[in-house]
Formats: structure tokens, C-alpha cells, sequence
């Protein structure tokens, strides 16, 4: 191996390290952040989607149902070729974990088995927004966000 290979691997080496340092820090930060001020972080990036939505689309998002098919079509328009950055794609679901708990209740929490911000709900348990943004773009099925939606909606009536 020369010298060029060779620093070349250990730069990578060293930038992976570091992602990785950054990316435990946030984690650890989460899972020991009070309830308020994980219920802050999580609005905040909603919020931040919403914002950036309405700038590239001129479409408003008031974290009501009907504003699902919105994403629903931001997503479809990825499945061929997924540009959307994965800090998008987190606001994405904090924007849809909000639309969740603003209609039928509970609130965020860290769940540390899944390493992962979640709304926990008295009748659901654990909802992982984030989680199924990212299952919406792997399984690239129409109106996956609303229907997820729906599916909790019917079974908190019931």
C-alpha cells in the first residue's frame, strides 16, 4: 500500500470516528433531556420542516391531517432516487410525529432501545415518526403517511 492510500484510509478512519462521537453525543443528549425539552427539540424540527416546506413549495403546513398527503407527495416524488438529506427526512417526521400528538395526545420521549425520539401514547404505546418516514421511502407504497395516520386514528377510537 503507498503513502497516498494510506492517508487517504486513515482520514477516513478519523472522519468516521468523529461522526460517530457527534452522533453518540446526541443521542446521550436526548435520552437524558427532560421531557419539556424534548417535547421543544421535537417541535422545533417540525417546525423547521414545516418552514422549509412552504419556502420550496409555497404550500403552508398547520399540523392538521390533510397536510399529511403533502409529505406523502414529497416522498413519492423520492422513491426513484431518494435527494432528500437525512436531517430533512428527520423534520419530516418530527413534522408528522406533531401532527400525531397535537390530534390524539401523548408525548415524546427517548426511547433507548431503539435510540430514538418517539411519542409515547397511553392506547398506542411507542409511535416512531421518524421511523416510518424512513419505511415510507424504503417501501415506496402511495399514501403511507396518511394511512398510518388513519390506521392510529382508528384504533384510538375504537
Amino acid at each position: 500500500m503507498d503513502m497516498t492510500t494510506l492517508l487517504v484510509l486513515v482520514g477516513i478512519v478519523a472522519v468516521v470516528a468523529v461522526l460517530a462521537v457527534m452522533f453518540s453525543r446526541k443521542s446521550h443528549d436526548l435520552a437524558s433531556a427532560s421531557p419539556e425539552r424534548l417535547a421543544t427539540h421535537a417541535k422545533e424540527k417540525a417546525d423547521a420542516y414545516a418552514r422549509d416546506h412552504e419556502k420550496a413549495t409555497g404550500e403552508k403546513l398547520d399540523f392538521g391531517r390533510a397536510t399529511l398527503k403533502a409529505i406523502d407527495t414529497v416522498l413519492e416524488r423520492n422513491y426513484a432516487k431518494n435527494t432528500l438529506s437525512d436531517p430533512t427526512i428527520e423534520e419530516m417526521g418530527f413534522y408528522l410525529g406533531e401532527v400525531i400528538r397535537r390530534t390524539f395526545g401523548g408525548d415524546w420521549r427517548y426511547n433507548e432501545g431503539f435510540k430514538e425520539l418517539c411519542i409515547a401514547h397511553p392506547q398506542e404505546g411507542f409511535i416512531f415518526p421518524v421511523s416510518q418516514i424512513r419505511r415510507a421511502l424504503e417501501q415506496k407504497s402511495t399514501d403511507h403517511v396518511q394511512s398510518y395516520f388513519d390506521s392510529i386514528a382508528e384504533r384510538v377510537k375504537s
